[in-house]
């Protein structure tokens, strides 16, 4: 049984570009890095979506790292 999904991430392909751009530039701190990299994860704009767990594994975190982000926050101030 799956703990409830309180956020969707839909990102357009701009905020996509963004991040992937930013995460491979090495301007951002590892913590942002890892942030976006999460987000791209969990994007469900083209049904891409995957598990937290899932997510987890692949970026190299926690999965209450994955649960604990406050995304739409978070993609106001990263995705501008």
């Amino acid at each position: 049984m799956g703990r409830k999904v309180e956020y969707e991430v839909v990102l357009t392909e701009k905020e996509k570009d963004h991040l992937r751009k930013n995460t491979f530039a090495g301007k951002w701190s590892v913590r942002t890095v890892k942030r976006a990299q999460i987000l791209l994860k969990a994007d469900k704009s083209k049904n891409t979506a995957m598990e937290e767990q899932d997510i987890a594994r692949e970026v190299g975190c926690n999965v209450s790292t994955v649960r604990n982000l406050n995304l739409p926050r978070l993609k106001l101030r990263e995705v501008q």
